[in-house]
């Protein structure tokens, strides 16, 4: 009886196996793919087992659909989708003050190789079960992993957004990849609490639902991403180049490039000019006329563009809506840092090491704040003493390479009367290079306005204090705050413009030359400010179209400035030879019709003079920036 009863229990134990392999839990990837591969026995090989019934509910299906949704998001974030502001740049923050070097694009890149080593692990856990998807051996091992991970990449994302917020602008790539890693993190969770209770549901509702949730998904990664301001960027880079020499005179047409937009202003920069576009700027080589770097934001708006006195570094003010402010290398085109929250009146004091920014300032007395041009930092604030105003809003401050200066007025106690004008020179220190204080004549003067300017070369520093019906003209050396003879229109080392009344203006230099330059065919008045804003000790650039250089003085014919037709005239005048000739010039168009002032401009610069006109352009119209050597 026992032999005969011992079949009857081997039988009895493969019955109690099978019950047992139908009752395994098949884990997460069972449930996703809503299968249970046969069982069968060694006892019996040609009975198999029927299919166990799919392990589905709504809560796993979702969350299958939103991890894988999000993994494929993060890795198109990482390897795809254009970097933004707080990638591959030093994006500054005010709040916490310090560089987010880890937020950059190659961190993103390392967090989808840590996913990958995840599947990876998830893969070979699997496999070592005989592809058995059981989640005590497989899931259980990665989800922990995959939690992990979710929860480092949103808090980088979260971090990217805080810093791209702060600036202004927020970037595609940061909102892709934050959209994909919170899908992940929220998909493991869901899978990880429900994944234990039982139910079932037919295929093609599970899969509806894992489609219905990565499409969520996607069109939240793509409609977040194209709608971020920050989306559309357009930014190439340029190799260090050196500074051609200004040409002391010029004769022909060497080099024209249409422009992709309008053009605002051209300023000497660099080995050529920076060209100031309503949505970004293009770097224009002066010796070739080709685009040497572009950073442009279509559809955004530009306020101002300001450049360091020795042309080596430029900033793009953006706003209204978005105040900004992105430090350039003007060289190479390269993001130095981006500062968010900037608000600034006008063109933007410089050195070739800092910039200023001023507030109001409490109780009426504005404070003026000096940041690196370098990196962001803050160098230091100056708050006038009690009794004394910095006039902020009429932007008096004049800079040349190593240093600012800007003229405070003090006030007799409880009086509008000026005591005195307090001239203040600071560099890249908190203490100043050196102050000089001007007693004004009078009992009770009243000061109408302080018309200060600056030579490009840093030689020379005037200011004229309008008293009314009269002025007091003071000078000083920039470098040592001494005293100097006061030249109106000073130009760089030993040179100087003076107007002429009608007929024109007349170059002088301290060797006694004297220039004659007549007003026809060009356009000048009294009014007309000389500035001299070149890079180098040899070209300058004036308003109205006029230009200064080692050997000649340019300007725009005043018949044909700006017409619509998009042609100029560029007369030249040889120094101290005196001969002219002229230089026809094509600057594209066709433009509006405009009774304004001619708004073409002539503009002395590394390797070339440079015309560009700044009118409206028609429909079909382009904008074209002729280069003259």
């Amino acid at each position: 009886m026992a032999a005969r009863d011992e079949p009857d229990g081997t039988d009895a134990a493969a019955d109690d196996e099978r019950s047992a392999g139908a009752d395994i839990d098949h884990g997460f990837a069972a449930r996703l793919a809503a299968y249970s591969p046969p069982s069968s026995t060694p006892e019996d090989p040609g009975t198999t087992e029927s299919a166990a019934p799919a392990v589905w509910r709504w809560p796993v299906a979702l969350g299958g659909g939103l991890i894988g949704a999000g993994i494929a998001t993060v890795f198109a974030a990482g390897w795809l989708v254009p970097r933004g502001l707080a990638h591959g740049v030093r994006a500054y923050m005010h709040w916490p003050a310090r560089h987010h070097h880890w937020l950059s694009d190659h961190s993103l890149r390392v967090l989808t190789v840590a996913l990958g080593g995840v599947l990876v692990v998830w893969a070979l856990t699997a496999w070592y079960r005989r592809w058995v998807w059981v989640e005590r051996s497989s899931f259980r091992v990665a989800s922990p992993l995959l939690v992990a991970w979710a929860i480092v990449t949103t808090g980088w994302a979260v971090a990217a957004v805080r810093v791209e917020l702060s600036t202004g602008f927020l970037g595609p790539r940061t909102v892709t990849a934050g959209v994909g890693a919170l899908a992940v993190l929220v998909g493991a969770l869901v899978v990880l609490v429900t994944g234990r209770r039982r139910g079932t549901v037919g295929v093609r509702r599970a899969l509806l639902a894992t489609t219905a949730a990565a499409v969520v998904v996607v069109v939240a990664a793509t409609v977040g991403a194209v709608g971020a301001p920050g989306y559309g960027l357009v930014a190439t880079v340029a190799p260090v180049a050196g500074t051609p020499a200004v040409p002391a005179t010029v004769s022909r047409v060497a080099w024209s490039r249409a422009m992709p937009s309008e053009v605002v202003d051209v300023v000497p920069a660099g080995p050529g000019v920076l060209v100031l576009l309503e949505d970004g700027v293009v770097a224009v080589d002066g010796l070739t006329g080709r685009i040497r770097w572009t950073y442009r934001r279509p559809g955004a708006s530009v306020e101002h563009l300001s450049v360091s006195p020795g042309g080596r570094s430029a900033l793009l003010h953006w706003g209204p809506d978005r105040s900004q402010l992105v430090a350039l290398d003007a060289t190479t085109g390269r993001v130095r840092y981006i500062n968010g929250g900037a608000k600034e009146f006008g063109q933007i004091p410089m050195t070739d090491d800092l910039w200023l920014s001023s507030s109001p300032g409490a109780e009426g007395r504005p404070t003026v704040d000096a940041w690196s041009l370098r990196d962001g930092h803050h160098l230091w604030r100056y708050r006038p003493a009690e009794d004394c105003r910095l006039d902020y809003v009429r932007n008096v401050w004049r800079q040349t390479r190593a240093a600012v200066i800007f003229p405070i007025m003090c006030y007799r106690h409880a009086s509008d009367a000026v005591r005195f004008v307090h001239f203040v020179a600071y560099g890249t220190s908190a203490t100043p290079l050196w102050q000089r204080r001007v007693p004004l004549p009078g009992h009770s003067p009243e000061v109408y306005g302080i018309d200060a300017e600056a030579a490009a070369d840093g030689s020379w520093y005037g200011a004229e204090i309008s008293l009314g019906r009269k002025s007091l003209t003071v000078a000083f050396d920039p470098r040592t705050g001494r005293s100097r003879s006061y030249r109106r229109h000073a130009l760089s080392g030993t040179r100087w413009v003076r107007s002429d009344g009608d007929r024109g203006i007349v170059v002088h230099d301290a060797d006694g030359g004297a220039w004659p330059v007549p007003k026809a065919p060009c356009s000048f008045d009294d009014r007309t400010i000389f500035s001299a804003a070149a890079p180098g000790a040899t070209g300058f650039y004036a308003d109205d179209g006029w230009t200064f250089a080692a050997g000649a003085v340019g300007c725009l014919s005043a018949s044909d400035a700006n017409g619509a037709r998009g042609t100029e005239v560029v007369q030249v005048q040889d120094l101290p030879s005196g001969r002219r000739h002229q230089i026809p010039v094509d600057l594209g168009g066709p433009y509006q019709e405009s009774s304004d002032l001619p708004r073409s401009s002539l503009t002395a610069a590394p390797g070339a003079w440079v015309v560009v006109s700044r009118e409206h352009l028609a429909a079909g119209g382009v904008s074209r920036v002729v280069g003259l050597r």
